[in-house]
């Protein structure tokens, strides 16, 4: 057992965006190292994947969506790891997608949160420069 397996085994880590392709692998190398890993998704459909693997789906849409089921799904997660990012709204519900998160991982406690992006956040991306 390696040093961050260690560190890992066991800490509850709720991960965005797990159905997508940064993740999917970080679901499953958390999961190799023994975290418990909850997986926001929107559609179940392509992380049955992660189920197999050990990761708890949940079904919650960060924005305008339900807060009560946001709130059910970060429940005792220690680290929020936000990688999600809805190619087919603009900044400003991605934004509030965001905001939304951060309240309720503020809410269920979670001490970590941690935010990472990509050249998506964009709008006029891939069409325009970044």
């Amino acid at each position: 057992m390696d040093e961050t397996e260690t560190a890992l085994r066991g800490q509850r880590i709720a991960v965005t965006g797990a159905s997508g392709g940064i993740g999917r692998a970080l679901t499953l190398a958390l999961l190799g190292a023994g975290a418990e890993v909850t997986a926001l998704v929107r559609d179940a459909r392509g992380a049955s994947g992660l189920a197999r693997a050990g990761a708890r789906l949940a079904m919650a849409r960060l924005g305008g969506g339900d807060p009560a089921a946001l709130a059910r799904a970060l429940e005792g997660a220690g680290t929020v790891i936000h990688l999600a990012y809805d190619v087919r709204a603009g900044a400003d519900e991605n934004l509030a997608a965001f905001a939304a998160l951060e309240a309720a991982a503020g809410a269920a406690g979670a001490g970590h949160f941690i935010q990472a992006s990509s050249a998506v956040v964009y709008d006029d991306w891939p069409a325009g420069g970044a």
